[in-house]
């Protein structure tokens, strides 16, 4: 009876992996799974702020959605400010905040996504998103 039962299963489980689409991803590929790369020279900042809307909200907004917000759907692809980007964020429905903090104080941020504007030099800022920083 046992084994009648085990064979069973088997006849009835087997077909559902024969049907099943398996699709190999590298780590690289998952781990960027919802990150959006930036196309343009200086659009940084709309690469960045559509990568941290699809992992907060689960949306699939690409950089030339967030470009086109921020400029009324003409491309402007030059370099954006947090001015820019909050007022993309309201035209796209959300609230937002903008804060100087210091590196003690990001470090208390761990584990919550957030886009940051670094400035090693004035004259070539950059925006990212900080996901699971530790140090």
């Amino acid at each position: 009876m046992e084994k009648i039962l085990k064979l069973l299963s088997v006849l009835i489980i087997l077909p559902l992996f024969l049907k099943a689409d398996f699709i190999v991803k590298s780590y690289s590929e998952i781990k960027n799974k919802n990150v959006i790369r930036q196309s343009y020279e200086e659009s940084c900042g709309a690469s960045s702020l559509a990568t941290l809307i699809n992992i907060l909200d689960d949306k699939k907004l690409s950089e030339l959605d967030l470009l086109k917000t921020m400029s009324g759907q003409k491309l402007y692809t030059d370099m954006v400010s947090f001015a820019d980007l909050n007022d993309a964020v309201k035209k796209l429905g959300y609230e937002s905040k903008s804060y100087r903090i210091d590196r003690k104080s990001l470090e208390k941020l761990a584990g919550i996504p957030i886009l940051v504007k670094i400035e090693d030099d004035p004259r070539f800022p950059h925006f990212v998103v900080i996901i699971n920083h530790r140090g």
